[in-house]
């Protein structure tokens, strides 16, 4: 339904058409018929696009959990240490998921990365496989066990480096607009397929940012 500039879209299932008058039902079925016979023929893009479309859930996340980091509160705290270990963990989780995560993968692989970019690239990929999903000896960690010996008793503890990217290391937010941008890129390139092949127009439907990406916008006009 259109109104001026403002439309409404309203999803009409077989079960409510059914319910409808006569003259509407063929008016839908001509539609449908219509729809269909320009999507049949280009499954194979609406495939690529969907795929596509899978990982931009894991793109918002990955955005939202650096915004986050990237604000986190600092200290020698044990709280503040383990929330950053937290947040740490997410990113990396989050950013591996973009890249390598299958049908919810953005589709950015390394040879997309800049050249200044990779090194940091890598060391996600390091910190995820050697310190967060298996414990593999990554640098960043080290736990030694020390035993003491106290008037004949054994006292056994434990003594344990860890380090940390305060809020992140600075190449992290480049790699974050680096994946958002080739995601929406190739959702474009996607749709302009599409429109060659079919003649019909084809845009990507989505609504306002939410509030802490516009912030996040505002913060990098400033600088």
């Amino acid at each position: 339904m259109a109104g001026g500039d403002q439309y409404e879209v309203i999803n009409v299932t077989d079960e409510i058409s059914s319910s409808l008058p006569t003259d509407l039902q063929l008016q839908l079925a001509a539609v449908k018929a219509e729809m269909q016979s320009v999507i049949n023929p280009v499954t194979g893009e609406l495939e690529k696009l969907s795929r596509i479309l899978a990982s931009l859930p894991a793109v918002a996340a990955l955005r939202h959990i650096h915004n986050r980091l990237a604000k986190a509160p600092f200290s020698t705290n044990v709280d503040d240490l383990l929330d950053h270990e937290m947040m740490t963990l997410a990113f990396v989780v989050a950013y591996c998921r973009v890249i390598e995560g299958g049908n919810g993968s953005s589709g950015v692989g390394r040879r997309q990365i800049p050249n200044h970019l990779r090194q940091a690239h890598q060391d996600i990929i390091d910190a995820r496989n050697q310190r967060y999903a298996h414990n593999d000896g990554h640098y960043s960690v080290d736990g030694s066990m020390i035993i003491d010996f106290v008037r004949g008793e054994f006292k056994v503890s434990v003594q344990s480096r860890m380090g940390y990217y305060v809020r992140g290391a600075n190449e992290w937010r480049d790699l974050v607009d680096l994946v958002e941008a080739l995601t929406i890129e190739r959702i474009q390139k996607q749709l302009a397929k599409l429109k060659l092949k079919t003649r019909r127009e084809w845009s990507f439907a989505s609504g306002p940012a939410p509030e802490w990406a516009e912030q996040r916008e505002d913060e990098a006009a400033k600088e």
